[in-house]
């Protein structure tokens, strides 16, 4: 019992320590980088045991020594033809200098590491990175607060999608999700008749005044006021050929969403699809 206890103790101490350690820093600057990965062909699931065995172990040990803040792995569901990536390993840093700062006490980490391999096969064997990205969430009180969350906040929590207005049962669910600095946005959708599932990250970008979210199969969107609605813009075009997505404003926790297409740059708009949305949490 004594034992239980003191593990007790020394465990609110490092999350009091990390607590604090995150809040009163300088600069109050914390740093993700996003790390892109790609499985080999059918070696999706053991890239990810691969990475919680060997990766998230160091990892872990890194938050242990104050060295990283936090690190998560997001999956990408989407159709396996069409993703570019499979998972990002998302690490939050102290510090800009993310990795650089850290590189001496990492390296004595990963050479006491013994790889422990999936199915007989290392990291090469299963999967490779592809690309890797680095958002800093500066101080609050200078860009993770109101104006630029107003946008957001009508939409946040969780909501059951809907095929038409007076459909009532929900074919999937919505979770809109703002960190709490009020600097990364994140969405997660599930089928619920199916596995089709996606999710996205986002952040706000300073030079275009707007909040771009990128979606689990590569593509951008940027949300843009108009009026009391919101146009999510895909960023992604293909010659004339136009995409945005209309949200109207929730009215007793309910809204819907447009699907609008352009074949003309953007001059003319067709309605594809209707999906009413329901505030459930």
């Amino acid at each position: 019992m004594t034992r239980f206890i003191l593990l007790a103790i020394i465990l609110l101490g490092l999350s009091d320590f990390l607590y604090a350690q995150h809040n009163s820093l300088s600069d109050s600057e914390m740093t993700w980088t996003y790390t892109y990965i790609k499985a080999q062909e059918g070696q999706k699931q053991n890239l990810k045991k691969f990475i919680e065995r060997n990766w998230f172990v160091m990892d872990s040990i890194a938050v242990l020594q104050g060295l990283f803040y936090d690190y998560k792995i997001i999956s990408n569901n989407s159709n396996p033809e069409s993703v570019k990536w499979d998972f990002i390993v998302a690490v939050e840093y102290f510090t800009k200098g993310t990795y650089a700062d850290v590189a001496a006490e990492w390296d004595i980490i990963r050479s006491n590491h013994n790889t422990e391999l999936v199915d007989n096969r290392n990291f090469p064997d299963l999967g490779k990175v592809i690309d890797s990205q680095q958002l800093i969430f500066e101080k609050e009180d200078e860009i993770c607060t109101d104006p630029q969350t107003e946008i957001l906040t009508p939409y946040l929590g969780i909501w059951n999608e809907y095929t038409a207005s007076e459909e009532v049962t929900a074919f999937g669910r919505l979770e809109i999700i703002l960190d709490p600095f009020g600097c990364a946005l994140r969405k997660e959708f599930k089928l619920f008749s199916g596995a089709f599932s996606y999710s996205t990250l986002g952040y706000f970008d300073q030079e275009q005044n707007a909040w771009i979210e990128t979606f689990s199969n590569g593509s951008k969107f940027k949300w843009v006021r108009e009026g009391t609605e919101v146009l999510m813009i895909n960023l992604d075009k293909s010659g004339q050929s136009q995409h945005r997505n209309r949200w109207t404003q929730p009215v007793e926790g309910t809204f819907m969403i447009l699907e609008e297409r352009s074949s003309d740059s953007g001059k003319t708009w067709e309605v594809k699809s209707k999906t009413r949305v329901q505030k459930i949490g």
